[in-house]
This record gives structure tokens, sequence and C-alpha cells, in this order.
């Protein structure tokens, strides 16, 4: 018979046992809770981050326009359209027209005798270096002046010299283009100013083939070998000067008040032709749903975002130039006069 001794090790070992299997099994079943609790924790984690991408996404991203849906566009706009751009081709060209208008509409803030191009040696006046780019060279005439150094003293072609009076057009690039058809008539003017990127291959119904001055800020050059011709001038637009004060605007969600390559457009129009017109330029911010360009799928709703450009100031400035008749509109995104 087992002695009182031998029963009590041989309980104690039995009972090791079941201890043991006891904790085994309560081990085995916390896992499954801790596997649970880290699933469900790595669920809300990326259920969070997704509501957090789709806010930011509703708010810092711009909605993509269908460019195959364009908006609808009235044949007799069309019509009413091309007919202006017609009338405006066909009346007598008025000599120093531009540049009288907006010497009487701006008095000494418009410089009659400023030179549109830069040439190697300044002229007395040296009104492009008093201003800071995109305006004028001060504190980069050094740098102007070594960059001269390799480059040719361009002028206009000299079939376009000789011209005693000279129609530009600035083409912007506005969706406001698209549909009316204008390309044949914007073809006719002596002088057709074209902005940054804006393509001309695959558009040229609605803006036209003819380019004589591709105008474009560094950025914002065409990467198409398509959209340069020999025969076309390059005019770069320096603002490198304003960089700080722009990352410091993102940064305070200020605008900055730079002003667009459009503007600076039609300004030199009225230092290098007799009359101005110009087309593609709308800033339709209560339709968000618009086209913003007429070659890509931009809304208008794009402009909201930006804080580079103040194009209502920009826009009242453009009405007055067409409301006082010193350029035409012949897209009707301004003011429409069809």
């Amino acid at each position: 018979m087992p002695s009182d001794h031998s029963r009590v090790k041989l309980r104690s070992d039995c009972s090791r046992p079941s201890l043991q299997w006891y904790t085994r099994a309560q081990n085995k079943m916390r896992r499954p809770n801790l596997l649970l609790k880290d699933i469900l924790k790595c669920t809300l984690l990326v259920f969070g981050a997704w509501i957090l991408f789709y806010i930011l996404k509703l708010n810092h991203t711009t909605e993509e326009c269908d460019m195959k849906r364009m908006p609808y566009m009235d044949p007799d706009r069309i019509k009413r359209a091309q007919q202006y751009a017609q009338q405006v081709l066909q009346k007598e060209c008025r000599p120093q027209f531009a540049k009288r208008s907006m010497a009487q509409l701006f008095g000494s803030r418009y410089s009659l005798d400023l030179p549109p191009f830069v040439t190697k040696v300044p002229a007395e006046s040296e009104a492009e270096y008093k201003y800071d780019p995109p305006f004028g060279f001060r504190k980069f005439s050094g740098k102007v002046q070594t960059l001269l150094e390799l480059l040719p003293e361009l002028d206009f072609p000299e079939h376009l010299r000789a011209k005693s009076c000279k129609r530009c057009v600035v083409i912007g690039s506005g969706g406001i283009l698209h549909g009316l058809e204008l390309g044949h008539a914007l073809n006719q003017f002596d002088v057709v100013i074209r902005l940054n990127n804006a393509p001309v291959e695959g558009y040229s119904e609605h803006v036209g083939n003819k380019t004589t001055i591709r105008m474009t800020y560094p950025e914002g050059a065409p990467l198409s070998d398509l959209e340069y011709y020999s025969s076309d001038l390059f005019v770069a637009v320096l603002f490198k000067s304003v960089d700080f004060n722009w990352l410091q605007a993102m940064v305070k969600n200020e605008t900055l008040n730079v002003p667009t390559i459009g503007v600076i457009a039609v300004v030199l129009a009225t230092h290098l032709c007799d009359e101005v017109s110009l087309a593609g330029f709308s800033y339709a911010l209560n339709q968000p749903r618009t086209p913003l360009h007429y070659f890509d799928n931009l809304c208008m709703a794009a402009m909201n975002f930006q804080t580079m450009h103040n194009v209502t100031t920009e826009t009242s400035f453009l009405l007055k130039l067409v409301r006082e008749g010193v350029v035409r509109d012949l897209s009707g995104g301004i003011h429409s006069e069809f």
C-alpha cells in the first residue's frame, strides 16, 4: 500500500499537470481575443485614415471636368462670335489706338514710350530696371545683361515692322474657346500671342494655328516640339524673385497677386500693336463645373484653390479695357458685345 507520503506526492504530481493544462488553455483562449482586438484596432485605424484622406480630398482636390461632355454651345452664339470677329478684322486699323487709349485711361501709370523688347544696351530711361520681376529686372540687371550676350537681338519680322498698323490678338486658354470655331478668324490677325503651354495641335479649329509670340513663365513652357515654330518669338516672363513670397503666401493662405501671363500679354500687346483683341479669357467662378481650359479636364473650381493670382481684380481690369473700347473680346468671356 502506498504510504501517506506517497499519496501526498502523487496528489501533488497529479494536480500540477492539471494546473499547467488550465494555464495553457487559458492562454489559448486569450490569443484569439488579443488577435481579434488587434484586427479591430487595425480596421479602425484604416477606416479613420480613409475618412481623413476623403476629407482632405474634398477640401484640396479639384474636380475634373469631362471634356467629352462639353457644355452645350448655342449655334446662334457661335455664328454671332464668328461674325463679330470678322467685323473687327474688316474695320480700318487705327494707328496708335491701343497706346493712346491706355494712356488716356491710366494716365502716367502707362508708359507710352516703353520698348517691348529688352536690348543689350539699356534705354536711357531704364524703366525696366525700376521694378521687381515680373514687372521689371531690378536687382537682376547683371544677370539680364549676361543672358542678353548669349541671345540674338530679336524684333518683329521685317514684314510686320513694315506694316503701318498692326492688329494683335491675345489668345487665352479658357474653355470658352472650345466650340466657337474662331480658328480661321484668329489666324487673320497680324500678331497672334499664345500663352504658356496652350496647345495648337488638335485644336486649330477653335484656336487657329498661327503663332507669332509664345509667351510663358519658365515652368509653363510647352513640352511638345510641335508647339514651337522657327518663325515664332519665344517670350520668357521671369518672376523668380517672388518665389519666397509665394511659399509664405501658401503657408498663410494669402493671395500673392502675381499677374497672370494673360494680363501681362494684353498689356504687352498694347505696346506691340495698334489695335488689340483677346479671346479665350473667362473666369466664371460662379460656374465651378465649367471647363477652365480648352485643352484639359480641369474645372473652373480649380481657381478657388490657387493663391497666386487675383483673378477677380484681373477680370475687373480686363472688363474696364473692353467696356472702354481699348480692346475687343472676341469670345465674350469678359464682356460680350455680340
